[in-house]
């Protein structure tokens, strides 16, 4: 009987310490992560710093060419921009064969209620023909691409900073862009 009382106590007090020296260790482990994860942090920041040094040489009629026509069957030349609506954060542009291209931060629902609201503004006769002269931001019948930092490299954010400020929109770091095809 006092074997077995000593066996319980020595395998619960081992039991003790092995969960004490458990936690210890997780403890350790948490901390080697987090210093990884931190260490990975400043690599990629400083990837990204480089990046934004050579930002002054990026064509952003270019680079909207090649994130279009990665996802169209036809190639895409675009040419002016017709105007840009900042309430949506959008810029129209006129491409070579005739169509139109609309580049938005904002989905197809919140430029389809933006183009109802313009339109239904204002009592006056002169608002009424100013809004029928108005031209909506899309049509009945676009193509529309959704592209996300997921889908494309870790600088899309800044590059589509970029590219936003030179179209005229300012786009703020965004996350993803909506790219329609309008005719």
């Amino acid at each position: 009987m006092y074997l077995e009382i000593l066996t319980l106590l020595a395998v619960i007090s081992l039991a003790l310490i092995l969960a004490f020296y458990n936690r210890r260790q997780a403890d350790a482990l948490r901390g080697v992560e987090r210093m990884v994860k931190d260490f990975l942090a400043i690599q990629i920041r400083d990837r990204r710093d480089k990046h934004l040094e050579k930002l002054e040489d990026l064509d952003a009629t270019a680079w909207l060419e090649k994130l279009i026509n990665a996802r169209v069957s036809s190639e895409v030349k675009l040419q002016d921009i017709l105007r840009t609506i900042p309430d949506v954060f959008a810029a129209e542009i006129q491409t070579e064969d005739g169509r139109k291209i609309v580049v938005s931060t904002k989905a197809k629902a919140i430029l389809k209620r933006y183009d109802k609201i313009s339109r239904s503004r204002g009592n006056n006769a002169a608002s009424r023909i100013a809004a029928v002269a108005a031209k909506p931001i899309l049509h009945k019948k676009f193509e529309v691409f959704e592209i996300n930092m997921v889908e494309e490299t870790e600088y899309f954010d800044v590059e589509a900073e970029f590219v936003g400020k030179a179209l005229g929109v300012g786009w703020k770091s965004p996350t993803r862009l909506w790219i329609y095809i309008v005719g």
